[in-house]
């Protein structure tokens, strides 16, 4: 049997490799995804950023998917509460709060599905560690073996190259 003996950079590349099929460009959405031309649009937007980490695979696409269509949700809620805002200057809260016959207020249901979608885009920002916060969540809560292999820490490592 013969044994082949190769540097570590060799090695941990191979295992990288064999890991995750890394994207090099952003994939078109399947049609599957049931998104529309605005959800398309921040498809690319975010997909353009996570390819450029090297750390995006093809089965992040859900998540992706997921992304375009909160952001694209966020902003339709964003637009209507705008636009009811400035309807009339006596009521410049009205796409924010929803006034009753009763005169009892509520927070509207368009605020309510900002705040879901914030609550969401968070979510997906953690998976990928999209901020300065995550990033340090991310590298505070690895507790492993330290011969095993860190993609993360192998991402960070190529910055800084």
């Amino acid at each position: 049997m013969k044994v082949i003996h190769k540097n570590k950079n060799e090695t941990l590349k191979e295992k990288k490799e064999e890991l995750y099929e890394m994207l090099n460009s952003v994939p078109a959405p399947s049609s599957r995804f049931n998104l529309n031309t605005s959800q398309k649009y921040w498809w690319y937007w975010f997909g353009r950023e996570l390819v450029k980490t090297k750390s995006f695979a093809k089965l992040d696409q859900i998540h992706l998917s997921s992304a375009a269509y909160w952001l694209d949700t966020r902003n339709l809620a964003l637009s209507f509460i705008n636009k009811e805002n400035n309807k009339d200057p006596e009521k410049p809260l009205a796409g924010v709060v929803q006034t009753f016959k009763g005169g009892s207020t509520n927070v509207s249901a368009y605020v309510s599905l900002v705040s879901k979608a914030d609550k969401a885009l968070n979510s997906i920002s953690e998976h990928f560690g999209l901020s300065l916060r995550d990033r340090n969540k991310l590298m505070k809560e690895q507790k492993v073996d330290p011969d095993q292999y860190n993609l993360f820490q192998d991402f960070l490592d190529q910055k800084t190259m």
